[in-house]
């Protein structure tokens, strides 16, 4: 009998390698899909189904499915217009694909509904958007995989935030006031959504991967966000407020510019190449029980935002390498058994005078590298 000897650089190559299939594919692209400011609703749908996409996603910001007038309006109108027929022609030609659908609801709040009575994003009223929220989860009804609270709520452009400090057994201790707003926020609307309509999973977070200092305050690192929302110590120990619970956590893990295994400097930043520190936080949070699913099963995790930019921007890439570093993606979120899913943003690139070119496609339509690759990964299934 003959002896085959494999080296040890394939065998560990085989033992960890992991299929990209084992993630599901979903897309965001609301300039197209929900707004078809360009290429087309239809033919971005053709698209997504092309490369096996699964679900899509779109952002719903409070006061655009609001008239302009009431929207401004310092006092809340008696009688709100809600209008969702974007919405309800995005959903249904998506869901008429096979395709599922998830919805952020997010900033910018109405007049009526801030701390400071403007339109933006400073001390939103937890009561009105729990009614807000309520009222979209009615209207969508059956048609959603899911409903986000909030968008990158550790961000300053979407919830307003400043640090808050006291002294605590002698020792300086701060927290993020945007955590705690949020956490208000989130109870607030996860009650009423469940109320409403039960049946419908609510995800926590749609965090933003790293912590920074910016011209409007500080961008909090996900764990520590996680960690002042939910009120436990840093060292995970202790817990000083009710738990909470969700039927999901949504990251957006972007490692902009650089190879996805490249390590982030802030210990409680989350990057697709340090997956594995969410993984830690979400069980001993669960131990700690701040944060569960309403099942006490393991909490999952869905990357509802992801990409690289091949133009129009000073960490853009050539699409050449936003295939490879794609593809990398994908393989090391598929290591993680909470995580469920890697949404790539956007599917087409807008014009040179827009930002955000992270597109499956040029502007002209015709695919970049990345196209093929995520076809040849899911387009067979």
């Amino acid at each position: 009998m003959k002896r085959f000897l494999i080296p040890l650089s394939v065998l560990l190559s085989l033992l960890f390698a992991v299929p990209a299939q084992a993630i599901e594919l979903a897309v965001q692209d609301d300039a197209v899909l929900l707004n078809e400011w360009y290429y087309g609703r239809e033919k971005g749908l053709d698209r997504a189904q092309e490369i096996g996409a699964r679900s899509v996603r779109f952002n719903m910001l409070w006061t655009d499915v609001l008239p302009a007038a009431q929207a401004k309006a310092r006092k809340r109108p008696a009688v709100l217009h809600y209008d969702f027929s974007r919405y309800d022609a995005a959903i249904d030609a998506a869901r008429a694909r096979g395709l599922k659908v998830q919805l952020t609801i997010t900033a910018p709040a109405p007049a009526w509904a801030t701390g400071d009575h403007k339109l933006g994003v400073r001390r939103p009223k937890p009561a009105l958007f729990a009614r807000f929220a309520a009222t979209v989860a009615a209207h969508f009804n059956g048609r959603l995989r899911a409903i986000s609270v909030w968008n990158e709520p550790n961000w300053p452009w979407w919830l307003a935030s400043k640090m808050t400090c006291r002294r605590r057994h002698g020792k300086k201790v701060c927290a993020s006031q945007a955590a705690r707003d949020y956490r208000r926020l989130y109870t607030a609307a996860y009650t009423a959504i469940k109320r409403v309509s039960p049946r419908t999973p609510v995800w926590l977070g749609e965090l933003g991967p790293s912590g920074m200092m910016t011209s409007r305050g500080p961008v909090v690192a996900p764990l520590r966000f996680l960690r002042d929302m939910l009120c436990v110590t840093p060292d995970y120990r202790k817990r000083r407020c009710a738990p909470v619970k969700a039927d999901g956590v949504a990251l957006h893990p972007y490692m902009l510019g650089r190879k996805p295994s490249t390590m982030p400097r802030g210990k409680d930043d989350v990057v697709i190449g340090t997956l594995g520190r969410l993984d830690n936080a979400l069980s001993r949070l669960h131990r700690l029980r701040a944060l569960r699913t309403p099942s006490g099963r393991p909490m999952p995790v869905f990357l509802t935002e992801f990409g690289y930019q091949t133009s129009n921007a000073r960490r853009a890439v050539s699409p050449r390498l936003q295939s490879q570093y794609l593809k990398q993606a994908f393989k090391l979120a598929a290591r993680h058994t909470r995580v469920k899913q890697l949404l790539l943003y956007v599917m087409v690139d807008p014009t040179q005078t827009m930002i955000w070119h992270s597109g499956l496609l040029y502007h002209s339509g015709a695919p970049k590298p990345v196209f093929a690759m995520l076809k040849a990964l899911f387009g067979a299934r």
